[in-house]
């Protein structure tokens, strides 16, 4: 007898293919009706349990009370629908392991979840909470492509940005009032939040996820957090997701529990997972070495992309570890045994200490899958940011193959930059860091990195005002422009040192100088050209110039030369030849004034940003927008040497080229 189609086929076989990008909305717990009974249908995948039940306040925790049924045996995906519930209740699984031990779990495909310290899932309608507004936004977005102009991303963390005098951080429509006109005034078009999905701790900052699909309860409802995603499309302001290398262990989260069964992680030389801690905890690492796992795991971004996110940040992918689980217990056994015997001094702990974190054996301690054959990872170290990023490249010419979609990673490998940009690294507050930042920009072309930039400001020690302002004035030309610091660090952000209004200046730079800097980028990106060059590529013949590394040409048209030294009112420049020096003044007006070719020492003070065009050239400058969209093009004119022309470069935004 054959046997009746089930509603849950569908969604069942391509979940045990791999290829269910919407797995959501088949598990978790969604509100449906059963003939003309109303209820809500519970899903989840547990492969290895005995005997799953959904438990809660409904059938007092009772779990016998509510058995769900297996209905795929061989994958172990249960189900159970339950009359009469409502919306906000809490639930969670009792799972029986194979021990026959009752586990209890939070839903990992839950929408909703109860507060910290409680941890139990919550029943959400998350389809019908809301009702967009923001049919003016996805007709903008139709119209252009994210990376057609450069970006000026904030990032901050939600909880800790701005509190109420109690300490209590703002719920996510209160947040949005206080945070949108800040970002629109200092003219930033991204916001980065660092992760917003459930978590328990906290100290975590939110890398601790617990439910991928449940935007954190801390500061409001699914419906509240949609209203902040509202409110950030309304002013133009976009959502930047981390996405990290290490998967988190966790019986019950999906991601884990694919790799898992599909062997899609990195082993160690006994066939065992490795094991390694980074801001999650106890992590996985995918083998993006191996093709399909690859596959596998760039399908994921899916999860995201279909909820409207159009850029990615690729992070810890070298990939960073800050311990593993043999160097972790190496130290609990030197400690021990310092407990026991105190004449074996500390310096053994000391030394482990300092070398627990990314510890060369670790690396050698782990394999990859490469056409079959086992390869050890401290062989292709370097390769495995390339390719975590290669997995997101390729899935995305699968899931928007018409539309180019922000990529940028912290680790990298020639030939990355087909999928992705990058920045340079976790820098420090340094003014000779600012110098290297100048310095590393041609290098970066050259290995084909047109997209890039660094931490503005340095990522570790303490800025300060002037060295921020002066870096800024630096990131207002490389494609990537951030500001971004480390946890422990003096805060860095514009309003944070009493001169905002410089700040803005210096931004608002940004947005006059976009129509030459887009154009410059996309003529480069097209011709298989250099957006930086050193001096010496455009005037080889000249002696001077090929000794010069802290000035470069950037496009054809001009020369920038930042101030990098502290306490400085100016710089000396060299001129290859006769051209324009340029002064963007705080008032908003620009300076203008011929200089010969030679040696010059020409006044820059902190809120000024200066540029050199060249002799019969010209660039295009538009006014000041909250925006890039806002930027006006009938606002645009033309600065340089008179009669000069200029080739002004557009695409419609969208298409990939």
């Amino acid at each position: 007898m054959k046997q009746k189609a089930s509603p849950a086929d569908v969604p069942v076989y391509l979940f045990k293919q791999g290829n269910n990008f919407e797995s959501q909305r088949f598990f978790g717990a969604h509100f449906e009706n059963v003939g003309e009974t109303e209820g809500v249908m519970f899903r989840v995948w547990a492969p290895r349990a005995k005997a799953v039940s959904v438990v809660g306040d409904f059938n007092s925790w009772i779990p016998s009370a509510t058995p769900m049924k297996n209905i795929d045996p061989q994958g172990g995906i249960w189900e159970r629908f339950v009359p009469g519930i409502r919306q906000f209740d809490i639930y969670k699984y009792c799972v029986t392991t194979p021990a026959d031990e009752l586990v209890f779990k939070a839903d990992p495909y839950a929408f909703h979840a109860e507060t910290r310290p409680a941890n139990c899932s919550k029943v959400y309608a998350l389809e019908d909470c809301y009702n967009w507004t923001d049919d003016a936004w996805q007709k903008r977005a139709a119209a252009r492509d994210p990376l057609d102009r450069p970006m000026n991303i904030y990032e901050m963390h939600a909880g800790s940005w701005r509190t109420y005098p109690d300490g209590n951080p703002f719920d996510y429509r209160a947040l949005a009032r206080e945070l949108v006109p800040y970002l629109t005034d200092m003219g930033y078009t991204h916001v980065e939040l660092m992760p917003l999905m459930e978590y328990p701790f906290d100290g975590s900052w939110g890398y601790q996820v617990t439910g991928y699909f449940a935007p954190t309860s801390r500061y409001g409802t699914p419906a509240d957090f949609k209203a902040f995603v509202d409110e950030m499309k309304a002013q133009d302001i976009h959502l930047i997701p981390i996405i990290d290398a290490g998967v988190k262990i966790e019986d019950g989260y999906d991601i884990y529990e694919e790799g898992k069964a599909k062997g899609y992680f990195c082993k160690q030389e006994d066939g065992k997972e490795f094991v390694g801690a980074v801001w999650p905890g106890w992590t996985h690492f995918p083998d993006v070495l191996n093709p399909e796992a690859r596959e596998w795991f760039g399908s994921k971004y899916e999860i995201l992309t279909s909820q409207g996110i159009e850029g990615f940040w690729n992070d810890m992918n070298e990939p960073a570890i800050f311990y593993s689980e043999k160097g972790e217990k190496e130290l609990r056994d030197m400690v021990d045994a310092y407990a026991e015997d105190k004449s074996r001094g500390t310096y053994g702990i000391t030394e482990k200490l300092q070398h627990l974190s990314n510890d060369p054996e670790d690396y050698r301690s782990f394999y990859h899958k490469v056409k079959g054959e086992r390869v050890r990872h401290d062989k292709v170290h370097n390769l495995f940011g390339y390719n975590m990023t290669r997995a997101a490249g390729e899935a995305f010419e699968k899931i928007a193959p018409d539309k180019r979609i922000l990529m940028f990673s912290r680790a990298s490998y020639i030939g990355m930059h087909r999928y992705g940009g990058i920045w340079t690294g976790d820098n420090k507050s340094w003014w000779s860091h600012l110098l290297l930042n100048l310095k590393m920009m041609p290098s970066l072309n050259m290995c084909g990195f047109l997209y890039a930039g660094a931490d503005l400001g340095g990522f570790g020690a303490d800025a300060t005002a002037d060295l921020v302002l002066r870096w800024t004035a630096l990131g207002v030309f490389t494609p990537l422009m951030r500001n971004h610091s480390a946890l422990g660090t003096r805060e860095q952000e514009s309003y944070r040192f009493g001169s905002a209004e410089d700040f803005r200046h210096v931004i608002g730079v940004r947005y006059r100088l976009v129509p030459y800097l887009y154009s410059e980028y996309m003529k480069a990106a097209l011709q298989d050209d250099m957006y930086f060059k050193p001096l010496a590529f455009v005037y080889p013949e000249d002696t001077r110039a090929r000794t010069v590394e802290d000035q470069l040409m950037l496009g054809n048209e001009i020369m920038i030369a930042p101030v990098y030294t502290q306490n400085a009112d100016g710089r000396c420049v060299y001129l290859p030849e006769e051209m324009m020096f340029v002064k963007f003044m705080p008032d908003g007006s620009i300076h203008e004034e011929i200089l010969e070719k030679g040696h010059h020492y020409v006044e820059v003070a902190l809120n000024e940003v200066p540029l050199f065009i060249r002799k019969g050239k010209c660039i295009p400058v538009a006014d000041v927008a909250e925006s890039v969209s806002r930027i006006r093009e009938d606002s645009i004119q033309y600065v340089g040497y008179e009669g000069a022309s200029y080739e002004l470069y557009e695409d419609d935004g969208v298409s990939r080229i």
